[in-house]
């Protein structure tokens, strides 16, 4: 479970600069020091194919391999919720109108759990697990890192992490209650309201198709834009002040003599708040491999 890949999947499907045959990576190169970008996606199916010489080759080159986070162990997942996820001082149910209330019991019933717990849990909390128990229910999604992590295994290249669980999942518990309600009605509406039962537009299979064959920046922007205009706070918390972090992590890798290759969500990769964006005014040249 990557804790905040349960959350706005969508805003961290797509990104990219210009059309190629296959998902974009990118190059950052200094004297002896390399730093290769690549955005990842949860939205493959069985039958996608993705992998690339070039993906292999610079992996292959690479001293390390940075990803978001580190899988965390069950014991840390079930810590982290007891400590942070529950003892709201009013029930999770309160301020909610009764069509949503009535999503809710939808969910708790689903769930088979018990109604004072849901009711106990903090809106973050139980957004993470209504959206948890919907993928398990779709099927496991099938994303990029394990392969890349394999890869890396089996060249001995070790794995690192940009953040810990820990400070991952503050991102979440942190918010704003407003940000966190936000957030719990989008997932009741989603799984359990009118958006659950209408035809899909497609549009999962369109970014599918777009990260596939790297030509997805209008797509990662428009993306980006919704969640932005649906809720600033998560569009800066998840987004923006990630970036800002994550950039200075790579800064610090183009100090060092080194190969690094950095794979983390596409949507990381697009817009005026982009990894891209900040490394070039950083005075770096990015270049499309």
């Amino acid at each position: 479970m990557r804790p905040l890949g349960l959350l706005v999947i969508a805003a961290f499907a797509l990104a990219g600069q210009q059309a190629a045959a296959e998902p974009a990576l990118w190059k950052i190169q200094t004297g002896t020091s390399v730093v290769y970008l690549f955005g990842t996606t949860h939205l493959l199916g069985p039958g996608d194919r993705w992998w690339s010489k070039e993906i292999s080759d610079s992996l292959d080159m690479s001293q390390d391999l940075w990803i978001e986070t580190l899988p965390p162990q069950e014991s840390e997942v079930a810590a982290f919720f007891v400590g942070h996820g529950f003892s709201r001082d009013t029930l999770l149910s309160t301020g909610l109108s009764s069509s949503d209330k009535n999503l809710l019991r939808l969910a708790e019933n689903e769930k088979g759990a018990s109604p004072k717990l849901i009711e106990h849990l903090e809106p973050w909390a139980a957004s993470v697990l209504l959206q948890r128990h919907r993928q398990i229910g779709s099927g496991p999604p099938a994303g990029v890192e394990p392969l890349l992590e394999t890869e890396a295994a089996s060249h001995g290249i070790p794995v690192k992490p940009l953040e810990t669980f820990d400070e991952g999942m503050h991102q979440l518990a942190d918010l704003p209650l407003s940000a966190q309600m936000a957030m719990l009605l989008a997932e009741l509406r989603r799984s359990y309201g009118r958006e659950a039962s209408e035809p899909s537009s497609g549009n999962a299979d369109w970014a599918k198709q777009a990260w596939l064959s790297g030509d997805f920046e209008a797509a990662g922007v428009r993306i980006l834009d919704e969640l932005r205009d649906e809720s600033p706070i998560l569009y800066d918390t998840l987004v923006a002040k990630r970036n800002a972090r994550w950039s200075i992590a790579i800064l610090g890798m183009l100090q060092d003599k080194g190969v690094h290759f950095v794979a983390v969500g596409a949507g990381h990769f697009a817009g005026p708040d982009s990894l891209l964006v900040l490394l070039k005014n950083a005075g770096f040249t990015v270049t499309r491999q």
